[in-house]
């Protein structure tokens, strides 16, 4: 009995890696090169299968979508959802219509009819003819922009404008824009990287040890920034277990 039960918690643990691995396949495994814009991201989900999600897409030689975003719950329902997400945005054409990819998605994660489902998740397009980032902010709280000033690195949120997609009767999806300046630092995290907390319970977004840490790491390349931010995040959290997907995505205006 003992061997029979081994043998069925090794045949589902061979299971859930190969949905892990189908799940990592939905995923960049590099960053294409852009002119004027380099990229890194960093994932790492709490068990094999992870809600979270992220694409770099060119769109033109001067355009490209930047998505990431985070589905509600845990497990293979929300990993499912996360693939259904990744292949909407992939597959359509005009990726240049923010409101519509939105609506796409939208209706994808409704015709599943799984309930209580949903994503929040960040959008972008950014510029670098016309040096801005134009924006579609579902619900995500973290997605900023990192820029120089004459008194050093400032935070410019990039505010939600959008309600939870996949569960709601959406509005009217608006689109916002922002200037981008050369140097600019686009930061986008799953909430997994805010909301660890400290032995006291304090959420590190809403420390200055936080914006401190992203204002002085903003004149590294993405890959050191997000080095910056993990290290962060993990000695914030003390050593303990982590609660949460950890997801990001950092996007650099080349000087």
């Amino acid at each position: 009995q003992t061997i029979s039960n081994l043998s069925e918690i090794s045949a589902l643990s061979k299971e859930w890696k190969q949905l892990a691995d189908t799940q990592r396949s939905f995923l960049p495994p590099v960053m294409p090169q852009i002119d004027g814009l380099s990229v890194a991201a960093y994932f790492r989900p709490l068990v094999n299968v992870s809600g979270d999600y992220y694409t770099v897409l060119p769109i033109s030689k001067t355009k490209t979508l930047l998505m990431l975003g985070d589905v509600s719950g845990k497990g293979l329902a929300a990993a499912l959802v996360m693939g259904l997400v990744m292949n909407t945005v992939k597959i359509l054409e005009n990726k240049d219509n923010l409101p519509g990819m939105i609506k796409a998605v939208d209706k994808a994660i409704k015709g599943m009819k799984l309930q209580d489902k949903y994503t929040v998740l960040f959008l972008g397009i950014v510029d670098t003819e016309k040096m801005t980032i134009r924006y579609v902010n579902a619900s995500m709280s973290d997605p900023l922009i990192i820029t120089r000033s004459p008194d050093g690195y400032r935070i410019k949120p990039l505010t939600s404008n959008c309600s939870l997609v996949g569960i709601i009767d959406l509005p009217e999806v608006e689109v916002a824009e922002q200037r981008l300046f050369r140097g600019d630092v686009i930061l986008m995290a799953s909430d997994g990287v805010s909301e660890v907390m400290d032995d006291s319970g304090e959420e590190l977004g809403n420390t200055e040890l936080y914006q401190n840490t992203i204002k002085a790491s903003a004149v590294k390349s993405p890959k050191e920034f997000i080095d910056d931010v993990v290290n962060l995040v993990m000695t914030y959290n003390g050593g303990k277990k982590l609660r949460d997907d950890v997801t990001m995505m950092v996007a650099k205006v080349e000087r």
